[in-house]
């Protein structure tokens, strides 16, 4: 696929002393992060490193980057090679992309999923062939990581969105073995996830197929973290899991749920849900989404899946607000998935001209919120999470308030608050209790 050149930094100056420049180009012939946002955090060179000198720690944003142990690194350059960042691929996926909003026809399973129940099909078509799918669960303690599923039970654990970066782990490593003795594998993630893999397996397998999301960033793990602190004070009991597309109440608008030890649950619109906000305001992003070379056409992956919440078509009206998913399909080995899974799903051919313009991240990266230094600054010192969701988005939002209306479940009884954004006038907010 790409041939890796002797890394240029590598040189013999004049006054050359072969002890001390061995230690030089040791240090300097594998993964050295300068520019944080030159490392996407994929895992590809952990993979790839035989002497498993390599281990991925979070920095003091909580964004997790590749350190080496010297005294274990031969100076083999292979993490160098196989970085997606340094080294692209040729991405010889179409431009003439097939572009579809879909839904699960079993309302069971569509329920169950964050959109339209449309990546456990393609879970199904492989089980058929007996093959293996590499997605990501969240796992006990708010872990998001990467996992093999041999069958469609384990399978289920990749339901539901998670905001957050998974941990790839070796799984690069495990897909590639599956792969050479013949399984079909498929293997699903961001799209930069998706080019480490192919950075890492370092040629094509016919028995591979991708399917990478619309992706809008990963946010910081610390942020997520403070932020279930600030909540766990103001409820007084430890949270014990997190929906980030609660349905219960309907697919639109989006509302996230919290549950606690005690038994209680909160839940917001994501529209006033104070980690959201700060997170679609771009606030606490991986410094490499924010230059994102896989938000274009091409995508990186045969199939791209995302929630179709911009859609207004005829088929959101026959779907009753129960979810939809954007398929895109982008090569031959895509459509050999979509074709199998064509039967058992509701859906509509959109433009994707159309997309491009409504749908988030199709074809352009996210912009850096000009307060994120800031807000990082205050956090890293301290400062009550809620209190700066306010202080650094109350310009931004034009919101009037942005104290997160927040109803705890108790018994039976189930509230969700909904925004109501009044368009003539921004910066009044109505709120609607609305109860089942």
């Amino acid at each position: 696929m790409r041939v890796c050149k002797e890394p240029a930094y590598l040189y013999k100056p004049d006054n050359y002393n072969g002890d001390v420049m061995s230690e030089i180009n040791k240090i300097r012939n594998c993964i050295n992060i300068v520019k944080k946002e030159n490392c996407c955090g994929c895992g590809a060179c952990i993979n790839i490193c035989e002497q498993k000198c390599i281990s991925m720690n979070l920095d003091d944003e909580g964004f997790v980057y590749p350190q080496i142990d010297h005294s274990l690194c031969n100076n083999c350059g292979l993490c160098l090679e196989k970085c997606p960042m340094i080294h692209a691929i040729s991405n010889v996926n179409d431009c003439n992309l097939y572009c579809y909003a879909a839904y699960n026809k079993d309302e069971i399973k569509n329920l169950e999923s964050s959109a339209g129940g449309i990546f456990e099909l393609f879970c199904e078509v492989i089980g058929d062939m007996r093959g293996i799918v590499y997605g990501v669960s969240l796992d006990n303690g708010f872990q998001v990581r990467h996992h093999r599923a041999s069958n469609l039970e384990e399978a289920k654990k990749f339901r539901k969105t998670k905001y957050l970066q998974s941990d790839t782990g070796d799984n690069f490593s495990l897909a590639q073995k599956d792969l050479e003795e013949g399984k079909t594998v498929l293997f699903s993630g961001t799209p930069c996830q998706i080019e480490g893999l192919y950075s890492f397996l370092g040629k094509d397998y016919p028995n591979l197929y991708t399917i990478d999301v619309f992706c809008h960033g990963v946010p910081s793990k610390s942020v997520f973290l403070k932020y279930l602190d600030a909540l766990e004070e103001k409820y007084n009991s430890k949270a014990i899991s997190i929906c980030w597309k609660d349905k219960r109440d309907g697919w639109r608008p989006n509302k996230i749920s919290v549950k606690f030890e005690n038994e209680k649950e909160v839940i917001t619109n994501a529209f006033c849900n104070s980690m959201h906000i700060g997170f679609l305001e771009k606030l606490y992003l991986r410094p490499s989404c924010y230059k994102c070379k896989y938000a274009a056409i091409p995508r990186i992956a045969d199939i791209s899946l995302g929630n179709f919440a911009e859609y207004d078509g005829k088929l959101y009206e026959q779907n009753q607000n129960k979810g939809l998913t954007m398929i895109v399909v982008s090569n031959k080995k895509g459509t050999v998935l979509f074709n199998k899974i064509k039967k058992k799903i509701f859906l509509e051919k959109v433009a994707i001209d159309w997309c491009m313009k409504k749908a988030m991240r199709f074809s352009d990266a996210t912009f850096c919120s000009k307060n994120r230094e800031n807000f990082m600054r205050d956090l890293k010192n301290g400062a009550d999470f809620f209190a700066l969701i306010k202080k650094y988005m109350a310009k931004e939002c034009d919101l009037l308030s942005l104290e997160e209306f927040i109803t705890v479940n108790e018994g039976n009884k189930f509230n969700v608050f909904s925004l109501v954004q009044n368009t003539e006038s921004r910066g009044n907010i109505i709120w609607e209790m609305v109860s089942d």
